[in-house]
């Protein structure tokens, strides 16, 4: 039997919420000294937008992990396993 699942990722990285993500890592025994650098470099991540010329005021970023960063698939790979699981599940 063979069998395919689609999943649209498109604005995965934006969508991922940093208070799940932090509980996952918690869940999943990583160490407390690791999960505070995540939370120091995550809930104090300032941006704007640029757009048509014109740039925004700073503003805090509630969800989303950097584009382009090293451990951003890893990090989502981690927030979308327990989905992965139920869809495995699901089909068997």
């Amino acid at each position: 039997m063979i069998s395919c699942t689609f999943l649209d990722v498109t604005k995965a990285f934006d969508r991922i919420r940093y208070c799940k993500l932090f509980r996952l890592l918690i869940d999943r025994g990583m160490p407390p000294c690791i999960i505070r650098v995540f939370v120091g470099f995550y809930t104090c991540n300032l941006v704007r937008v640029a757009w048509n010329g014109t740039l925004s005021d700073y503003f805090l970023a509630v969800n989303g992990v950097n584009k382009g960063g090293v451990l951003s698939p890893i990090i989502f790979s981690m927030y979308i396993d327990g989905l992965l699981i139920i869809v495995l599940l699901a089909v068997a």
